[in-house]
């Protein structure tokens, strides 16, 4: 999941769906969970919930906002404020120590965190069931079923490992360039800065080219990820 800088903003909303235009301002067109990119389908995310009577000062205000793709925000669990530091969070963690990115679009727990960490890891993971996967056998794939985050990103996967392997004989600032351009463009950055994790230039490119990415979660030499400050994480 990518750690996001949503910057603070002292708009009075009159409905919390105004706020929209300013999240996709900061945070690009991507799901703050799952990261896929989407034009249409993506909404205003309350963090505590808004249906809750105990959050319902909380409608309108901007700290209580995210953006989420319709997946995410319908397998999301309600949850209570008592239980936030139950779950890593891209507003307040480097949630991308999380998480781990493996080929054929899964999601797993970053094994090299500590007992606690990883079990707060596996609460995130199952909270929008980011590990949702098919089947291996594609006959006993569900034809019907309209969570399809994991072919995307599977999809994804595949293309970027494909640039990697391009850009391994074909070296230049142009085809950096054009490689940023499409991750921009498909979304899902976990998967791009994976599969580029041993390329400092490209990784400084991804977090810069996505909207609102927090740079202080990452090495400025390196561009490694390191704990953010004040997170749990």
């Amino acid at each position: 999941m990518r750690p996001v800088e949503r910057g603070e903003n002292t708009t009075v909303f009159s409905e919390y769906q105004e706020a929209k235009r300013l999240l996709i301002d900061r945070l690009g067109m991507y799901c703050s969970y799952c990261e896929r990119r989407l034009s249409g389908g993506l909404a205003v995310e309350h963090i505590l919930p808004k249906g809750n009577p105990d959050y319902a000062h909380l409608e309108l205000q901007w700290g209580n906002f995210l953006l989420s793709c319709i997946n995410c925000n319908s397998h999301k669990k309600t949850i209570a404020k008592t239980v936030l530091d139950k779950y890593f969070w891209v507003h307040l963690d480097n949630t991308f120590m999380a998480l781990q990115y493996l080929p054929g679009g899964r999601v797993a727990i970053n094994s090299n965190l500590d007992e606690a960490q990883q079990q707060k890891a596996a609460r995130t993971i199952a909270m929008f069931k980011l590990d949702l996967c098919p089947p291996e056998d594609l006959e006993t794939r569900d034809p019907k079923a309209r969570d399809l985050r994991w072919m995307e990103r599977k999809f994804v996967w595949e293309l970027a490992q494909e640039e990697w392997q391009e850009l391994q004989t074909d070296d230049s600032a142009s085809r950096r360039n054009s490689i940023v351009k499409l991750a921009v463009s498909r979304g899902f950055w976990s998967v791009w800065m994976t599969v580029f994790k041993d390329d400092p230039d490209m990784l400084e490119r991804f977090i810069n080219a996505f909207a609102g990415t927090a740079k202080s979660c990452f090495d400025p030499v390196t561009f490694q990820p390191i704990p953010r400050v004040g997170g749990a994480i």
